[in-house]
């Protein structure tokens, strides 16, 4: 790199030329016969891996880059074990590690977009949990977006180390990350993001105390 030391944006620009190396080298990897190889998973998250997922995940949700934020991008293991799994919780569950990316869609107030933490939940609009898998060294879609507004996410108390994500009306999804730290920090994230989603939420005003109005 020939930015001298003393350039005040020197830092920046060492970090811009490293991403622009890593993304080239994964065009690259493509292109050199390698495309249908299954990528390895490692510790060290790959950029243009990350940007290539974010990218497919707003075209699945048809939603513009600039009304979102990806509040979480990883690998989960997911398995919808059905009833028979709940009847009988000895029963093996075989999970499937997926690429799962948590994409929050944030309102407009007074008319710039709001993108701050996910804490800030008055101007989350939509939350959405995109899981994607690998094909042929492509990444496709694994099933429709999870849309957090029509769940309920709670900690698995039959299976160590893993979460539930309860659709309404439909089918009961357990998870997993990559260890016990990351199981918590998606937990944590995912519950944030859809503490405040979906009407059938909010509670009816409640009637006084029957014995009152009877006195």
């Amino acid at each position: 790199m020939s930015t001298p030391g003393h350039y005040p944006d020197r830092e920046i620009t060492l970090q811009a030329q490293a991403k622009i190396e890593d993304i080239i080298a994964h065009i690259n990897s493509k292109t050199s016969g390698s495309a249908g190889l299954k990528r390895t998973p490692s510790a060290k998250r790959d950029t243009s891996e990350d940007i290539e997922l974010q990218k497919i995940a707003l075209e699945i949700l048809a939603w513009t880059s600039k009304d979102v934020k990806f509040e979480a991008t990883g690998r989960l293991s997911m398995v919808t074990p059905g009833d028979t799994y709940w009847r009988f919780t000895s029963a093996p569950v075989k999970f499937t590690l997926l690429h799962a990316l948590l994409v929050v869609n944030c309102l407009k107030q007074n008319g710039t977009q709001s993108l701050k933490s996910q804490t800030d939940s008055n101007r989350v609009a939509a939350a959405s949990l995109v899981l994607l898998r690998e094909k042929n060294g492509k990444f496709v879609s694994f099933r429709d977006p999870i849309q957090l507004d029509q769940c309920v996410v709670s900690m698995d108390t039959e299976v160590s180390d893993a979460f539930t994500l309860s659709e309404l009306n439909k089918d009961v999804h357990l998870f997993k990350g990559e260890s016990l730290n990351k199981t918590e920090e998606w937990y944590n994230k995912i519950r944030t993001s859809n503490k405040d989603l979906g009407k059938w939420r909010l509670r009816r005003n409640a009637l006084a105390n029957i014995m009152m109005l009877n006195q």
